[in-house]
């Protein structure tokens, strides 16, 4: 994990594989800065703000399909390769690539994580790429 410290006394963490290790090691963090007398010891407040998963839908999409099909995508191929669909329910942006790997971000929690998941294959299982389709890309 790595902390990114500001001069304001905030803190961001970054590398955490779930929210029971960005606390614990957030915690050792604090103690650490205590110890070295760099800060106070004044307690602290965490939250989590910004969850971030990759995932693999396990088929194919196509992009310019789900670009023309799902509402809220941004899709410029000449400039990055995938679709960036903002979701609604939970709130989040998902970057879909044609090889079916996804990137979740902007939950609040591992919770959101999965909703979107699950909401990404329904709303995105009517656009997979067609093996026929896949060969001749």
């Amino acid at each position: 994990m790595t902390f990114l410290v500001f001069r304001n006394g905030k803190c961001v963490c970054v590398g955490a594989e779930s929210a029971g290790h960005y606390t614990s090691e957030l915690e050792k963090f604090y103690r650490i800065l205590v110890e070295k007398g760099i800060i106070e010891d004044r307690g602290f407040e965490a939250k989590i703000q910004n969850v971030v998963a990759s995932a693999d839908l396990g088929f194919e999409l196509d992009v310019e399909k789900v670009a023309a099909t799902l509402e809220r995508v941004i899709y410029e191929p000449e400039i990055f390769p995938a679709a960036i669909h903002c979701m609604d329910r939970p709130k989040v942006t998902m970057l879909l690539f044609q090889s079916g790997r996804i990137v979740i971000t902007g939950a609040k929690s591992e919770d959101e994580i999965v909703e979107a998941y699950r909401n990404a294959i329904i709303k995105l299982g009517p656009i997979r790429l067609e093996r026929a389709e896949a060969a001749t890309s």
